[in-house]
């Protein structure tokens, strides 16, 4: 970095973190709808809490079906409770066509995973 004179960020697209820099130099983000996820992804890595707050808000105003599974995964891999409370309010309220998705499947195999390393955890102590 010192010796280039740049910095290589590989884990985040170009589109999404000219929207993250938008948001630090002007306070907006013109495309939130479209990249919510990465972005929420980005603030929380980051720690831009304001920006972080918008991708939460848009993410629960704009959960489906065949989203609110992976939204619920990045809710709580970000510490993110209100997005989390968001949707398993959704999953309530539509739990018959949710838990059909193939996202729902993946979910319950990542909750199984996550239960298992706590009990290994658990029990090497």
């Amino acid at each position: 970095e010192s010796q280039e004179s740049s910095v290589e960020i590989v884990d985040i697209p170009v589109d999404v973190f000219s929207e993250l820099l938008r948001f630090i130099y002007t306070g907006t983000v013109k495309n939130l709808d479209q990249y919510a996820l990465e972005l929420m992804q980005a603030a929380d890595k980051y720690q831009l809490e304001h920006l972080k707050s918008k991708c939460e808000h848009s993410l629960s105003e704009s959960l489906t079906i065949e989203s609110v599974s992976s939204v619920l995964l990045l809710a709580d891999m970000h510490s993110s409770p209100r997005l989390k409370s968001s949707c398993i309010e959704f999953i309530t309220s539509h739990s018959t066509q949710v838990m059909a998705t193939e996202g729902w499947k993946e979910l319950t195999q990542e909750m199984m995973n996550d239960l298992f390393r706590k009990l290994a955890l658990t029990n090497k102590q």
